[in-house]
C-alpha cells in the first residue's frame, strides 16, 4: 500500500491529535498565540472525523486511549504509542521535503496502528478537531473546536486558494 502524500500543515492535523493524547492536556494561551503560565485543561476525549467521515472518539483512560468509531468493539492503544509517534511525526514534519511528501513505512504503520488512516480533516466543518476538556475552574466537561493553523512550514493561510476559490470585487475609479 502506497504512502499517501500531504503538505506540513495537513501532516500537522495528525500530530495535533497524537500530541494532545499524549500530553493529556491544553494549555491556556494569550493574544500572540503563546501558552500561559495558568493552569493547563485536562484532555478528556478527542473526537475527529476519519476516512468516510467515521466519527472517531479518543478517549484517555488511566494509561491508554480507547478509540471508539461505533463498533462494535473499541480500540485500546497504550498512551507510549500516542508519545512514540508524536515525536516521530513531529520529526518527519519538520524535515519533509517538497510541497508534500510522504512519510515512512515506519511511522505510516504506526499512525494506522493508533487508527489514524485519514491525515487532513474533511473540507466541510469548520473544525480540524474537537477536544472534550475539563474546566478546572468551573469542574464542567466542554467540547472545543479548533482549526488547525502549523507554522512548521511555510506562514499558514487563512483561505486555502483551489480552483473553486472565486473571490468577485468592483473597482470604483473615479478621474481622480
Amino acid at each position: 500500500m502506497s504512502i499517501p502524500s500531504y503538505n506540513k500543515g495537513e501532516w500537522s492535523e495528525a500530530y495535533v491529535l497524537v500530541k494532545v493524547l499524549a500530553d493529556g492536556e491544553l494549555a491556556q494561551g494569550n493574544g500572540d498565540l503563546q501558552a500561559t503560565d495558568d493552569q493547563a485543561y485536562k484532555v478528556v476525549s478527542v473526537f475527529r472525523n476519519d476516512a468516510d467521515l467515521i466519527r472517531k472518539k479518543y478517549t484517555r483512560i488511566d494509561s491508554n486511549v480507547v478509540i471508539s468509531c461505533g463498533l462494535a468493539t473499541d480500540l485500546t492503544v497504550n498512551l507510549d504509542q500516542f508519545k512514540k509517534s508524536s515525536l516521530a511525526l513531529l520529526k518527519e514534519i519538520q524535515t519533509g521535503q517538497g510541497r508534500s511528501f510522504s512519510v515512512s513505512q515506519e511511522l505510516w504503520t504506526l499512525l494506522n496502528e493508533l487508527s489514524i488512516t485519514q491525515i487532513k480533516a474533511p473540507s466541510t466543518g469548520k473544525t480540524d478537531i474537537e477536544i472534550e476538556i475539563n474546566d478546572h475552574f468551573s469542574n464542567i466537561q466542554s467540547v472545543l473546536g479548533f482549526s488547525v493553523k502549523s507554522r512548521l512550514g511555510n506562514a499558514s493561510t487563512l483561505v486555502n486558494a483551489s480552483k473553486a476559490t472565486n473571490f468577485r470585487y468592483k473597482v470604483d475609479c473615479t478621474e481622480k
